[in-house]
């Protein structure tokens, strides 16, 4: 079968034409084909100057771009190129391995040959190979030792760092940068044989970068290969962490698509490694995620995958993750306030609701986690802060235009209700006092009130069920007097209003059968949780002001009508209904 392969690739490198062809004398690649051949294939250090060869002459970023602009067919070709040298390599190691027995020789020689395959990427024409030049490359990383492997993917690191750098400088300067690699510590010299006088220099490896796409090109390369290299503990060198989290958090906030993906991957990898430990890159890395999503959101066309990644990112941000306390070990309660705001900007965000639903979700979930931090702060230092009642108010009006309420969604509107009833239990003028006296009993009688409209269908009794989840389920009993009282007045006008014979949910009900079929199932569901909600409290007479015989009657009837309406369209059971 390797024979046959090896023939079709002679056969391939005869037909093409000269000016198609990236090895214009076949020779080296003819030599190298002959390692395949059964009856002559043994390897030796001949194999490795052929290879270092077409490396050095014919594998070179111009030379490729130039074929893949003059015909895009050519891309194929390339491509079958470089996908012959990872066979090479992969399946007949010895042609790098040959000179294992000098250490540092070997070594040097190996980053040589990652350095210019990298090098090829700088093309944007080269873009697509470079998936190619990365299983090359890890090919290569798996013939060295793990501790050389891992000086490697610092020094990668490292050659990432200048490339961004550079980059700064090519967005505000027309000029062209030479950059050389330095993976490569040491000049090399490889024989044609033994004593042969043909020998190659390996130079170091020189790209030109005269614009900002070519270098995010390589700086997406170099991204893509460290995700494959086994990274150096942060501890080991805390330094060289700090700078390189810093280089790598600018480039997330300023790549293109292609290289913001590639960071993202990368940043992941650091964040659910064990070696992320320290927490100097915490909250720039929150700021810049947060960043991203807005970003996003905005894109003409969102990318699933970053999407994903960004929801990755941010799960490890959040509360009872192992990384949370590395993210917010120094956070101060002003800046968990700015977090918090920056999500609510994120929430009215005009596609907000295009996004996938994981980051929709983890967004959230971030927000949850940041009000579950001010908890834990005393509430002195949460009275403080001035513009909290104005976030509240900021958030949950966020809350309100999204489609659905999930689990994050209530988490975070009960977070919100319980911390501004608290801080209002110590004292009746605070930060929140507006917030959890007015504009929150507001916007629950609004709710009630919009039951009635049939335009607003499902949607008018999510919100209702939305809205009065936190005064039925938050636990207020440690709270001040005045603040029970305001909370029991509210739960008795809310269950009034809601079993009121001829209004709320009997109501609602009424208008569900004018409903699609499918809404009609929801509204049946939403109903019997806000009926469940209601009497979750208990059942007494004290509790919603009215004969508990008539507040009986008016539930029967809401279930008649539920009764009615299931049959077809809905399989909602009595034993959903649950009484505490």
């Amino acid at each position: 079968m390797e024979k046959q392969w090896c023939l079709k690739r002679n056969v391939i490198a005869e037909e093409v034409p000269a000016a198609m062809n990236i090895v214009e004398s076949g020779h080296h690649l003819k030599e190298l084909l002959k390692i395949f051949d059964t009856e002559l294939g043994t390897v030796d250090q001949c194999h490795t100057y052929h290879l270092c060869y077409l490396l050095c002459h014919e594998i070179v970023p111009d030379r490729l771009a130039e074929h893949i602009r003059s015909n895009k067919e050519n891309l194929s070709f390339c491509s079958k190129e470089l996908e012959f040298f990872g066979k090479l390599i992969s399946e007949r190691p010895e042609v790098l391995t040959g000179y294992s027995e000098d250490v540092t020789f070997f070594q040097n020689l190996c980053a040589w040959i990652i350095t210019k395959l990298l090098a090829i990427t700088v093309s944007p024409e080269c873009r697509p190979l470079c998936a190619e030049v990365i299983r090359i490359c890890k090919c290569i990383i798996n013939l060295l030792t793990e501790e050389y492997a891992t000086s490697l993917a610092k020094n990668l690191a490292l050659e990432l760092q200048n490339l961004q750098r550079l980059n700064h400088k090519l967005e505000y300067e027309s000029c062209t940068f030479a950059h050389t690699f330095s993976l490569a510590t040491m000049p090399l010299v490889v024989n044609l044989a033994e004593g042969a006088s043909e020998e190659l220099s390996l130079e170091s490896v020189q790209i030109e970068l005269d614009d900002l796409e070519p270098c995010e090109c390589v700086q997406s390369a170099i991204c893509m290969l460290l995700l494959e290299c086994p990274f150096p503990p942060v501890q080991r060198d805390t330094e060289f962490a700090i700078s390189f989290w810093m280089d790598l958090l600018d480039q997330l906030e300023l790549a293109d698509t292609e290289l913001k993906l590639q960071t993202l991957r990368l940043t992941v990898k650091l964040v659910e490694s064990d070696n992320f430990s320290s927490s100097f890159a915490g909250r720039f890395l929150i700021d810049d995620c947060l960043a991203s999503c807005s970003w996003l959101i905005d894109s003409a066309n969102p990318e699933q995958e970053i999407a994903i990644m960004l929801s990755r990112l941010l799960d490890s941000c959040c509360a009872m993750h192992r990384s949370f306390g590395v993210i917010f070990e120094d956070a101060k309660l002003d800046w968990i306030v700015g977090a918090l705001q920056r999500v609510g900007d994120i929430l009215l965000q005009e596609n907000f609701s295009k996004l996938e639903s994981c980051l929709k979700s983890s967004i959230l979930q971030f927000a949850v986690s940041c009000t579950y931090c001010i908890q834990l702060y005393l509430v002195h230092e949460v009275m403080a802060e001035r513009t909290l009642g104005d976030l509240f108010q900021h958030l949950v009006d966020a809350l309100l235009r999204q489609d659905d309420f999930d689990t994050p969604a209530t988490a975070l509107l009960s977070d919100i209700v319980a911390i501004s009833y608290h801080v209002v239990s110590q004292a009746t003028e605070t930060c929140c006092s507006n917030f959890a006296l007015i504009y929150y009993p507001q916007k629950v009688y609004e709710s009630l009130n919009n039951l009635a409209d049939m335009s607003l269908g499902v949607d008018g009794l999510k919100i209702c069920e939305f809205l009065i989840t936190p005064v039925f389920k938050c636990s207020f009993e440690k709270e001040s007097q005045n603040v029970r009282c305001v909370i029991s007045a509210l739960r008795e006008e809310v269950a009034c209003r809601l079993l009121n014979e001829n209004s709320g949910l009997t109501l609602a009900l009424k208008n569900v059968a004018a409903l699609p079929a499918a809404e009609q199932t929801t509204s049946i569901v939403v109903a019997t949780n806000i009926v469940g909600i209601l009497f979750s409290q208990g059942i007494s007479e004290q509790s919603y002001g009215f004969e508990l015989g008539k507040r009986q009657s008016v539930y029967f009837s809401c279930q008649q009508y539920c009764q009615k309406l299931r049959g077809p369209v809905a399989t909602v059971s009595d034993s959903e209904v649950k009484f505490r």
